[in-house]
């Protein structure tokens, strides 16, 4: 099977595609974990008033985790043709 260049374009922008949405991904990662890790924080650093900002990093690894995850589903996806 030859690649013609409407294939190469294709797959191009489903790459590029996925690797946006992927990226993208990071934002619901980290605001739905912060209420978790919030309370987390608010449990560990117990009595401290900036207990919250104990929860930014975990919040922002998890996002970080989202992000890569979800962009390695969709480049495989998209090299596998969406099938």
């Amino acid at each position: 099977m030859e690649d013609s260049p409407d294939n190469t374009r294709s797959l191009l922008r489903a790459r590029i595609r996925a690797i946006i949405t992927g990226i993208a991904f990071f934002f619901p990662g980290f605001l739905f974990s912060l209420p978790v890790t919030c309370t987390w924080a608010n449990h560990y650093y117990a009595g401290e008033a900036q207990a919250p900002l104990g929860a930014i990093f975990p919040s922002f690894i998890i996002g970080v985790i989202a992000a890569v995850a979800c962009t390695i589903y969709l480049l495989k996806k998209a090299k596998s043709g969406g099938r």
